[in-house]
């Protein structure tokens, strides 16, 4: 990583002290995005806020903002995709508590070891990356087929045949 960001954090205790980390991560610092999307050069700008709301519930709310290169799933060119997430975390021990969280809140699951906060943004980078790649159709270079195209002259009837000659049998 590259800043001022910790390799590790505790997120309830950044939450106690309403802490804020702003940086950049190194996108080669991501593995699995590497290994899902290939290459990736860049950084991730990182601006997370940790607190506690009204309710009483830690949580991790941010920015995260990067440009990552995807490869189009309809010609097979790599492009670049800006991608933005607002991660709304609540920060919960256990898997019962992240089922009670209020709606709004996504569970982060922090144990009481510390947590790599690469792996927080990498996270969070992969769930706001398209389902589908794919470039805008005016940019891509496959040939794009629409809904709009006309149907084929002719179409192939294969039991055609057989109904002429079911009909040709009941007239006789």
């Amino acid at each position: 990583m590259k800043g001022t960001l910790p390799d590790y954090i505790e997120p309830a205790v950044l939450a106690e002290s309403a802490a804020r980390l702003r940086g950049v991560v190194a996108l080669a610092a991501c593995e699995r995005l590497q290994a899902d999307h290939g290459e990736q050069r860049g950084d991730v700008q990182v601006d997370l806020q940790f607190g506690i709301d009204a309710e009483g519930t830690r949580y991790v709310r941010g920015r995260l903002a990067a440009t990552v290169t995807l490869t189009c799933n309809r010609c097979m060119g790599r492009y670049p995709v800006a991608i933005e997430a607002a991660p709304q975390l609540g920060i919960v021990a256990d898997d019962d508590a992240g089922n009670a969280l209020a709606p709004g809140y996504e569970p982060l699951l922090a144990g009481p070891a510390p947590l790599r906060l690469v792996e927080l943004v990498e996270d969070e980078l992969l769930l706001a990356i398209p389902l589908v790649p794919r470039h805008e159709p005016e940019d891509c270079q496959a040939a794009v087929v629409t809904d709009d195209a006309a149907p084929p002259e002719r179409t192939r009837k294969p039991f055609a045949a057989l109904a002429a000659l079911r009909a040709q049998m009941r007239r006789k």
